[in-house]
């Protein structure tokens, strides 16, 4: 018989390996869809940061950067990103733009 404590972990374990299921699975259909229909870097930074792919997302803001982005002026306000602000390479980016105060 299991403790409390033991049913709490199990629980804990059983929604953790959920979401990385979904994750995987959106990033897999994120993927299918980009390659059907044009998405621009900052879209993409926006959707790799919901999926929880931090390391991508930094990667197309830097694309979005490099392809001259107009979006990339929201980067310091759009509630998307609020997952990546405390990540020491989200800072690059507003640097870039000019706006990382």
């Amino acid at each position: 018989m299991l403790s409390s404590r033991q049913a709490d972990e199990r629980a804990m374990t059983s929604e953790i390996d959920a979401i990385r299921r979904l994750r995987r699975l959106s990033i897999e259909k994120l993927q299918k869809a980009t390659a059907r229909n044009y998405t621009t870097p900052y879209e993409l930074a926006g959707l790799y940061t919901l999926a929880g792919d931090n390391d991508k997302a930094i990667d197309w803001l830097n694309r979005a950067y490099a392809d001259h982005s107009y979006t990339m002026v929201f980067l310091k306000v759009e509630p998307t990103f609020d997952q990546l602000r405390s990540d020491p390479r989200f800072r690059a980016p507003l640097r870039k733009v000019g706006i990382s105060r």
